[in-house]
């Protein structure tokens, strides 16, 4: 899956930062091109930000909150916390 990110961070070691984000979001140099992202929803959409997020863990994120989907305003979406405690979603 291809995705469009740029993040900027203060951070206390940027090159085991960089590590972590650049195998959170699977980057490749140079990128793959774009690619079609299915879209999931209910039961199916959170099974697979629940994949993702034991992913992220593997490699250092913590795990914060989980948000269930409230249709129709909220998909549910799960809160991390990168190695150095910088907060993101997985939405």
């Amino acid at each position: 899956m291809s995705r469009n990110v740029q993040i900027t961070f203060d951070c206390h070691d940027p090159r085991a930062l960089s590590v972590f984000w650049r195998e959170a979001l699977g980057y490749v140099i140079p990128g793959p091109p774009g690619v079609d992202v299915p879209g999931l929803t209910g039961d199916e959409r959170m099974a697979a930000l629940e994949r993702e997020s034991d992913r992220l863990v593997d490699l250092g994120a913590r795990r914060l909150e989980r948000h269930e989907p409230a249709p129709p305003m909220a998909a549910g979406h799960l809160v991390m916390a990168d190695p150095e405690g910088n907060e993101f979603c997985l939405d």
